[in-house]
């Protein structure tokens, strides 16, 4: 489990899930934090 304190959002991930989280670049990470209920990808991409 994955857990924010300061949002109280969490979430589970198997351990797969979780091992593909430290594949991604710090610009992915940026991308899903700034947009946490959107897509990290747009349509015009």
């Amino acid at each position: 489990m994955i857990q924010s304190p300061r949002s109280g959002q969490w979430v589970t991930l198997c351990p797969l899930e979780l091992e593909s989280l430290t594949w991604q670049a710090p610009d992915t990470f940026s991308a899903m934090i700034g947009h946490p209920f959107g897509p990290l990808v747009t349509e015009e991409e």
